[in-house]
């Protein structure tokens, strides 16, 4: 049986035949496809809330606990930190993004303005995870610790806790401008 096609990934269209090797199914043949978008491929967003706008910072680490990575993004556009699990691949199982939660503001009532670019660290002797995030509208950079991805962590949808805050406006000392 011929096997030649193409998949369109802008489309969606799957088209049998090359006009070479391959011919267009017959009416009344059966088709049998299967198809598993690969993360790189599909679009990730399920829900106006979880569509990313203008992401501009991304930092990961793995989480060997779980066996996944953690996955932090600096969504600009939404001014909020999204944080994401992504699964690797597996025998019989295809790799998986998943939403975990977001964080939408700074510190209660202090939104996040203009997001730049953030980091992740564990520090090698206790296990503590921090995000370090540029919240650059409000000349500030906040420092969080991500209890649920750290080594006893249950790796759930617990949103990180601000830790720390440095910068203001200005020229001074601890200012940034």
């Amino acid at each position: 049986s011929d096997s030649d096609f193409t998949y369109n990934y802008d489309t969606r269209v799957l088209r049998f035949g090359d006009g070479d090797q391959g011919a267009v199914p017959q009416a009344g043949d059966s088709i049998y496809a299967v198809y598993c978008p690969s993360p790189d491929v599909s679009h990730f967003s399920s829900g106006e809330s979880e569509s990313l706008d203008t992401p501009l910072g991304i930092a990961a680490r793995w989480n060997n606990s779980h066996g996944w990575y953690d996955i932090y993004v600096a969504d600009a556009g939404n001014d909020r930190i999204v944080k994401l699990r992504f699964i690797p691949p597996s025998p019989g199982h295809q790799a998986t993004i998943q939403w975990v939660t977001s964080i939408d503001e700074a510190v209660s009532g202090s939104p996040f303005s203009m997001l730049t670019d953030l980091d992740v660290l564990q520090n090698s002797s206790d296990g503590k995870v921090y995000l370090f995030v540029c919240d650059s509208g409000n000349d500030r950079i906040m420092v969080y610790r991500d209890h649920s991805a750290e080594r006893n962590g249950d790796g759930g949808p617990a949103t990180p806790i601000a830790y720390a805050s440095f910068g203001r406006g200005g020229s001074g000392l601890g200012s940034f401008d």
